[in-house]
């Protein structure tokens, strides 16, 4: 299925891989995922279970974030669940409770297949916005021996907008990885070139399941580079440096504040986004906590956002980020996935199947016309508050660690976190 590239700067994000299931299936593409839904509370119940797959994002976020403390870091949650959601319809018993645990996904398999309609229906409606470049593509890439369960096949087709590519991992594995990895670069722009490192992938390896997304769009009101200025900002560890910073004063910012975080919503031209810009109120410089909010607090935020005459200094930004998301899913909660004795029966049941690695790379880019993004994430299967009293122009002027989220409008759930800290 695809969605469409938003921002005019850009996220990068590696797929995630399961290596080794054993089946195959010809190419198709993403089919619709939007017909035959049950109407009945069905938007309600999907915002619950959002809402409570947000909270697993932030503690996510939260782990990933101290584990770089120091490092500027990004991450997409949204391609992490989508990717998951892949092997979590295959998954069964403890293996499947494990995953629907820790990710907030719907207990029931079949119930979240339906839930999960309307957050799809958010990203085809983005990526018919024209005033957005949006892109969103679930692609499983399967070992031409191996055979799938049909009811699988028909789920993530039909729920999931799965499409199924053959591939020869047994024989030919670095073809397949060519193959793999020119599929993310076309879906990403060109963005993420080498999401799958040459040998990952082996005679072992059954099934590669692939999310990637690209963002790219401009802020309603661009900033004026010809304003934009050199200063000071100061880092984690206390280091002053040089960065530029965006500035602007403008009415009607939608802006936040309160003893523990000031904050301000930036919209894009596409009413389908926005950014979130989080800035601790205070800085101790000691550790990362300070700087992620948790869920209660991100959504206090959202709810706590009015209308007011800003004055913005933000640091225009570049990274990118590459890391396994294995160990911090273990550390969450996600274990049988990742042991011989998996279940993933409901994929397959030619040979035994376990999730050897989850894997990410994220790049953004964010500058005064605004902000483009790209994500892949891929999974491989292998065999065996008080306020404060403000003054008449609020400053939001982030010259020191702070935050932001990307996220989608319908639900507000975040696509992209990343925080910025040297």
């Amino acid at each position: 299925m695809q969605f469409v590239d938003m921002l005019n700067k850009f996220i990068k994000i590696v797929p995630l891989l399961l290596l080794a299931l054993t089946g195959c299936k010809s190419a198709r593409e993403t089919s619709s995922i939007t017909n035959d839904l049950p109407t009945t509370n069905l938007f309600d119940t999907s915002q619950e279970m959002l809402k409570t797959m947000t909270g697993a994002s932030f503690r996510l976020f939260s782990d990933f974030s101290r584990e770089r403390i120091g490092e500027n870091f990004a991450f997409s949650p949204a391609s992490l669940h989508l990717a998951m959601s892949l092997a979590y319809v295959g998954a069964r018993e403890e293996t499947a409770r494990q995953i629907s645990n820790t990710l907030g996904f719907d207990a029931r398999i079949e119930n979240f297949n339906t839930l999960m309609a309307p957050y799809y229906k958010v990203f085809s409606a983005t990526e018919a916005d024209s005033l957005v470049d949006f892109a969103l593509g679930n692609r499983l890439f399967i070992e031409k021996t191996f055979a799938l369960q049909p009811e699988y096949v028909q789920n993530v087709e039909h729920w999931h907008g799965g499409a199924f590519e053959s591939v020869d991992f047994i024989s030919k594995p670095r073809q397949a990885e060519s193959l793999i990895n020119g599929w993310v670069s076309e879906r990403t722009r060109n963005r993420i070139r080498e999401l799958i490192i040459p040998g990952s992938v082996n005679e072992l390896t059954r099934l590669v399941l692939v999310n990637a997304i690209y963002i790219k769009s401009n802020w309603r009101e661009p900033f004026n580079k010809s304003v934009s200025k050199e200063k000071a900002y100061s880092t984690l560890s206390g280091k002053q440096v040089i960065k530029n910073f965006m500035t602007a004063k403008r009415k009607d910012i939608l802006w936040f504040e309160n003893n523990d975080f000031f904050a301000i919503e930036l919209p894009y031209q596409s009413s389908n986004i926005s950014m979130v810009f989080i800035l601790p109120a205070s800085f101790s410089g000691k550790t990362e906590e300070f700087v992620m909010p948790a869920a209660h607090q991100y959504y206090s935020i959202l709810e706590g956002l009015r209308a007011e005459e800003v004055y913005m200094e933000i640091p225009s930004f570049t990274l990118e980020t590459s890391f396994s998301v294995s160990y911090p899913l273990k550390q969450a909660g996600i274990l049988k996935a990742f042991d011989r004795n998996a279940n993933f029966s409901g994929i397959s049941n030619d040979g035994e199947l376990y999730i050897s690695d989850v894997v990410q790379k994220v790049f953004m880019e964010v500058d005064e016309k605004g902000s483009e993004a790209a994500a892949a994430t891929g999974i491989a299967l292998v065999t065996t508050s008080m306020p404060v009293h403000p003054p008449q122009i609020k400053e939001f002027i982030a010259n020191r660690p702070f935050v932001f989220v990307l996220k989608e409008n319908q639900f507000n759930t975040p696509l992209f976190f990343g925080h910025i800290v040297k």
